[in-house]
């Protein structure tokens, strides 16, 4: 129950967790936490894709692609906030970052899974949790990095526009919509 307590501490009060908790904060943490909560919402998309009965296969690559796609995600990510805050003067280290990163990580991406359940909400839920994800973000980047309020800000927001480019490109590129 360790990680849910520690996902539910960092929910309601992000800042202290982070303090607190930055001792413990490591990369194999991290990974660990973010396989947790991915598994978590590809088992509870499993259940949906089996409910659908479309078959065996969707649900079992669901369950074992989610965590690779998360930890892949969640690692490129801290690492382009290494080098921005590094670059606006940051001292920290990468694992610890991680390992913060990975306490609000995991349990948003069940969060947002669970909302997706939900008809007729919209994008507004997700909305509120990604601003609130985002906030987490800067939160465990100002407190890993030792950087001001502003430069953790600059930094994320930097390193998110930065992670986002790849993808909207590849969207895209895959027969996204077209542009005429």
């Amino acid at each position: 129950m360790k990680f849910i307590d520690t996902w539910v501490n960092t929910l309601r009060n992000p800042e202290n967790t982070f303090k607190a908790e930055k001792g413990n904060a490591n990369l194999r943490n991290g990974v660990k936490h973010i396989a947790v909560g991915a598994a978590a919402s590809g088992l509870i998309t499993a259940i949906l894709i089996l409910l659908s009965g479309t078959g065996i296969v969707g649900p079992i690559v669901t369950i074992i692609i989610y965590p690779i796609i998360a930890i892949i995600s969640a690692l490129v990510l801290a690492a382009i906030i290494y080098l921005i805050a590094g670059i606006l003067g940051g001292k920290g280290e990468y694992g610890t970052h991680f390992g913060l990163m990975a306490y609000f990580y995991a349990p948003m991406i069940i969060i947002v899974t669970l909302l997706g359940l939900i008809p007729g909400l919209g994008g507004i839920p997700n909305l509120l949790a990604g601003l609130y994800a985002l906030y987490m973000l800067v939160a465990s980047t100002k407190e890993a990095y030792q950087l001001s309020a502003t430069r953790a800000v600059i930094a994320c927001l930097v390193s998110c526009v930065i992670f986002a480019i790849p993808i909207v490109l590849a969207a895209i590129m895959l027969g996204g919509p077209s542009v005429q």
